[in-house]
This record gives C-alpha cells, sequence and structure tokens, in this order.
C-alpha cells in the first residue's frame, strides 16, 4: 500500500529525531486546518493544482501554522509526488506503528448509548488482562445496537450486543421453518 510506505518513511525519521509526538500534532494540525478551510482542501488534493504550487504553498504556511520542519519536508515530498491524497491513510498507518512500538493494541467499542467512566476502566482492564497488552479504547456511539456492546481489535469483533443476538436469533429461525 502506498500510504504504508510513506508513513514507513516518516516514522523513521522522525524516530531518529525523537519527534513522533510532534509529528502526530502535525498531523491533527494540518487535518483541522484543512477542515476549517475547504479552499485549502480543494488546493491539496485537486489534481489540477500543479505539484510545485501544492509544495510552495505548504512550506509557506506550514511554519505559519505551527507544522514541524521534519513535517513540512515531508509534505513537500508528497506534494512533489502528487501524494497529498493519501495523508489521511498515512496518518493512520504512522498511528498503527507508533502503537505497534509501544505495545499498544486499539480497541473500537461500540454501544448504544455512552460507557460510564468506571464501564471504560472495567472494559479497558479486562481487555488488557485478556491480551495482555495496553488497550487503547476508542468510543463509538451506536443507537441500532439497542443494547450491549461491539468490540473490534483488529480484525476482530466480538458482538455482545442485543441486535446481534436478534439477527442470529432470527437466522436460526428461519433454518427450522
Amino acid at each position: 500500500m502506498i500510504a504504508d510506505r510513506y508513513a514507513t518513511a516518516l516514522f523513521e525519521l522522525a524516530d531518529k529525531e525523537s519527534q513522533h509526538a510532534t509529528i502526530l500534532a502535525d498531523f491533527d494540525r494540518l487535518k483541522n486546518l484543512r477542515k476549517t478551510s475547504s479552499d485549502l482542501d480543494h488546493v491539496l488534493c485537486s489534481p489540477l493544482v500543479e505539484r510545485s504550487q501544492q509544495a510552495t504553498l505548504l512550506t509557506k504556511i506550514g511554519p505559519l501554522a505551527g507544522l514541524s520542519t521534519l513535517f513540512v519536508r515531508f509534505l513537500d515530498v508528497l506534494a512533489r509526488a502528487r501524494r497529498l491524497n493519501y495523508l489521511d491513510d498515512i496518518q493512520v498507518c504512522y498511528q498503527e506503528m507508533l502503537d505497534k512500538k509501544a505495545a499498544i493494541m486499539r480497541a473500537i467499542v461500540y454501544s448504544a448509548q455512552p460507557l460510564n467512566p468506571n464501564d471504560q476502566d472495567k472494559l479497558k482492564n479486562t481487555l488488557a488482562a485478556t491480551l495482555s497488552a495496553q488497550i487503547h479504547l476508542e468510543l463509538r456511539i451506536k443507537p441500532e445496537l439497542l443494547g450491549g456492546l461491539q468490540v473490534q481489535i483488529g480484525s476482530k469483533m466480538v458482538d455482545a450486543t442485543l441486535k446481534g443476538k436478534l439477527d442470529r436469533l432470527a437466522l436460526m429461525m428461519k433454518g427450522t421453518i
């Protein structure tokens, strides 16, 4: 995957300079800039804008936006290779590499209603003990689940929702008719 290659290159450079926290903050700053300025987002992702213009724009606004020199140089490389449209994927890959290095597993937890802090801690501790790893929870709300939780870690999904149970029951009933 293209994003993997660029994320790996950035990761290795940031690792040498101990700038992982800075790079993560830079990704977030740029993402926020792109959200607040649709014109900027259009210029960065449009194939109609010349590569050199994109690179020049980024080298000018990067320092003004508080982006690190390493990240601005990286954006320059992306612009000249016409890869700015991969920024979001590169950020995801970069975060995954950082998590792997720190032995952190990300669990995406879907629930019908927000979990209270006590339930979040219990779930995090249970997952950490079961998986023997540090866990980072990403909480998402899906009202259609009715109740219970869906937990996704990597490509594995555990469905302990009321909707999931009802769907499995309906499937079993179809088989008996």
